[in-house]
């Protein structure tokens, strides 16, 4: 559903309201993309002291290796995941970090609540995958401004 900003919504049985799409995947692409050209830009600008600290940070053996993993395409998947039946009702692992924790946020209540359900009784879960999309892909010259 739509709020009246004209954004994407997702209704919250618990709360009772709606929140924001989770766009965690897209913005962790980007970022991937954002430094994969940073990497690249640092070979073609010989920043040789930048790229090495990369490479340690990053795990590399060499810098061919940080090199030609910048050089590769990334992809997010889409994905839809579906649990039924939801439950919302306390468990064990709500009522165990309740007893330990000072303050639960509503946030943090609803997670435990749904995920404490899920995995603690027994629930079936269906994951639907998309076609692979390029976070960086210019649509058309509409969306060019938006990837700047």
């Amino acid at each position: 559903m739509f709020d009246k900003k004209g954004e994407y919504s997702i209704y919250s049985r618990i709360t009772g309201n709606r929140r924001k799409h989770h766009t965690g995947p897209a913005v962790l692409g980007q970022g991937v993309e954002a430094l994969k050209a940073a990497i690249r830009h640092a070979f073609k600008e010989n920043q040789f002291d930048r790229l090495q600290l990369w490479k340690e940070q990053l795990h590399f053996d060499s810098l061919d290796e940080l090199m030609a993993t910048a050089l590769k395409l990334t992809l997010i998947v889409p994905a839809n995941i579906t649990f039924y039946p939801i439950r919302s009702s306390e468990n064990l692992l709500f009522k165990s970090v309740e007893l330990f924790s000072d303050e639960l946020s509503l946030r943090q209540s609803e997670e435990l609540l749904i995920e404490g359900n899920i995995m603690l009784k027994n629930t079936d879960m269906d994951i639907r995958m998309g076609r692979p999309v390029n976070p960086c892909y210019v649509w058309d010259w509409r969306t060019h401004w938006v990837n700047g």
